[in-house]
């Protein structure tokens, strides 16, 4: 990147199949108020769960617990607003889930949700660096800035709310560690051994790339080196590391120069229908940084202009849920980010185009 360029273990809880069906007209109930029952089971990759504490709740106020047992079933029956927006929360030592749906709008008769619970756990490694130790790269200016963009929106700004999330940078601080090689990869390692199927895993880097030799992320000690490393996480060893990972979903984010090479590596993996990548700039193309924005250029247009919203420039009704399909998310960030660079970057407006590499299909997102 140019100076230039403008969570095995158990996690979140994500789908909840629902099936209503109707039974006797029993109740006699008023107009805007209804028996809801719920009955299901809690599960996972090897089994159903038991011992998690299930709570169904209103907002802050719990209206009823139960705790399961061996079969990992539980039940609820609860007399409820037709209007009330609810959320089962399920949790258990070292890990907390909950899923949350609103209510149908039916009157008159109970409803019965039969549904399986199935738990998703969400792992993310976010690397911005600015500084380098090596004199050979100059200092960029807002990739700290990506990193910390990344890491709100996975966890509170869209409601995503990754269970694992570690950040790396070029400076380490509480929360923070020092984006080196050997660290970096030990993370990666860490959380591809450690993700089952279902699970869903974001690597998100911005920062200087490299074309020589290999395509490559340069960590903060590219060039330098340490702990057995050269600095440089290239193609083949980024593909090592991803090879039989268990993960329903990996989205690569990369926000440097060079970066769709280290599409070359993962396109030769048997699990590459796992993948989504979306990379700031062809080979041998360069990325560059938004001045304005104070962000990568590539961040600004997929994060906020694209799926963030909080842009004005972000087309009218455009969908900014957490389902919605990373293709549309790319293309519109595509637009944006040439339109972009040939009304305020015209020196660069015939150099970079974002790539995308979509082995998993057109329903890839990052929402349990």
């Amino acid at each position: 990147m140019k100076v230039n360029k403008n969570v095995k273990t158990i996690g979140l809880l994500i789908l909840v199949i629902f099936s209503l069906s109707s039974v006797l007209n029993t109740n006699n109930v008023s107009a805007f108020w209804n028996w809801v029952e719920w009955n299901g089971t809690i599960t996972y990759e090897e089994g159903n769960l038991s011992g998690a504490t299930v709570k169904l709740k209103k907002g802050s106020i719990t209206l009823d617990t139960y705790i399961t047992e061996g079969n990992g079933h539980y039940e609820f029956r609860e007399y409820v607003s037709t209007t009330d927006y609810l959320t089962l929360h399920v949790s258990k030592t070292n890990y907390t889930s909950e899923s949350v749906h609103v209510l149908a709008r039916d009157i008159g008769e109970p409803w019965i949700y039969d549904f399986e619970l199935i738990f998703v756990k969400t792992y993310a490694v976010i690397v911005g660096i600015n500084d380098y130790a090596h004199d050979n790269y100059t200092t960029l200016l807002y990739c700290e800035n990506d990193a910390d963009e990344w890491n709100k929106h996975l966890t509170n700004s869209t409601g995503l709310d990754f269970d694992y999330v570690k950040q790396y940078e070029d400076d380490a601080e509480e929360g923070i560690g020092k984006a080196t090689e050997s660290n970096v990869k030990s993370e990666l390692n860490y959380v591809v051994s450690n993700a089952d199927g279902g699970d869903i895993i974001a690597f998100i880097f911005s920062g200087h790339g490299d074309n020589v030799g290999a395509y490559s992320l340069c960590m903060e000690d590219a060039d330098v080196g340490g702990g057995g490393e050269d600095g440089f996480l290239n193609h083949t060893e980024l593909a090592n590391i991803f090879d039989d990972c268990k993960a329903e979903r990996i989205f690569l984010f990369f926000d440097s120069c060079h970066s769709y090479g280290m599409d070359t590596g993962i396109a030769d993996l048997s699990i590459k229908s796992h993948f989504f990548l979306a990379a700031a700039a062809d080979i041998n193309q360069i990325a560059y940084e938004d001045e304005g924005n104070e962000l990568g250029c590539w961040t600004y247009c997929f994060l906020r202009y694209s799926w963030g919203g909080s842009s004005e420039r972000t087309p009218p009704g455009y969908d900014l849920s957490t389902t919605a399909s990373f293709d549309s998310i790319f293309y519109t960030a595509y637009i944006a980010h040439n339109l972009f660079a040939l009304l305020e970057l015209p020196e660069y407006s015939t150099v970079t185009f974002p790539k995308r590499s979509n082995y998993y299909g057109e329903d890839f997102c990052l929402s349990r």
